[in-house]
């Protein structure tokens, strides 16, 4: 199984959108939703220019209230018009009918803005995830499950050992194969930061799709990446945020460094297949 939908010139390179105060202030614009909204113009325009999939940190647009919520909604809309498959990096969970709303929210002909994927957190039980899954299957859209993170203080709790001896991310990776057996509708969140781990895990995946956030500033390099899961690299989707807007503000800058890794990403893909 590839990544599918979220291949890009042959590329699973992933930018990602992370509007926080400090990167508005680099970028010269104003620390507000109108901030906010000057940096949607630009990143509409510069993956109008160089297409990619996009991961959106939600909470950058959250915190700026009904006007920011409004502006990632049509930030969502621009850029499915134009070529970009859309991840909302939400980080969702919950149980019965509030995950049935949070899912119908970014999922779904309910929805008035909907994603090609959504992250969520497991932590309540899989099956409390199920209305994402339902909805994601019926809609072609991927879930991706944060199963091994890339900050330190995820390990505990994430490495933690079962009762049948497998970690706790080992279990939900063998879950995720199971739950896309009827079709693929789950993926999992691995921080690329984790490399010595990846394999293993994927390996348990079956193909599934992975997002694996800590390229770039966080300190891994794409070729450490490949170098790491070998032929796994063609189910990855690699996303790079900080590294990839300190290009900015220019769109023609930002265009040109998504071609650039959309590149180096593609022949990493062709050589470890």
């Amino acid at each position: 199984m590839d990544i599918g939908m979220f291949t890009v010139n042959n590329s699973g390179f992933c930018v990602g959108l992370d509007p926080s105060t400090e990167l508005l202030r680099s970028w010269g614009l104003d620390e507000d939703v109108r901030g906010l909204e000057a940096f949607g113009e630009i990143v509409i325009t510069a993956l109008q220019l160089a297409p990619a999939p996009v991961k959106l940190q939600a909470a950058f647009y959250e915190q700026h209230g009904a006007r920011g919520i409004a502006e990632l909604q049509r930030i969502i809309r621009n850029l499915s018009q134009s070529g970009c498959p859309v991840i909302l990096d939400a980080k969702r969970g919950d149980i019965a009918s509030t995950a049935a709303a949070y899912a119908r929210a970014w999922m779904g002909m309910d929805s008035t803005s909907p994603v090609h994927g959504i992250t969520v957190v497991p932590w309540l039980g899989l099956d409390a995830l199920a209305p994402f899954f339902e909805l994601a299957r019926g809609d072609h859209a991927v879930v991706f499950v944060v199963v091994r993170s890339s900050n330190p203080d995820g390990a505990p709790l994430q490495l933690a050992r079962q009762g049948g001896g497998e970690s706790n991310a080992e279990w939900l990776c063998d879950a995720i194969a199971q739950i896309n057996r009827d079709g693929l509708c789950a993926g999992a969140v691995l921080g690329a930061t984790q490399r010595k781990e990846l394999a293993p895990l994927l390996d348990r995946l079956n193909g599934a799709p992975a997002l694996t956030p800590g390229v770039g500033a966080q300190g891994t390099r794409m070729d450490e990446l490949a170098q790491s899961v070998g032929h796994h690299y063609s189910s990855l989707i690699v996303p790079m945020s900080r590294h990839w807007m300190m290009h900015g503000p220019d769109p023609k800058n930002l265009a040109q460094a998504t071609l650039d890794f959309q590149r180096q990403d593609a022949a990493l893909r062709s050589y470890q297949s």
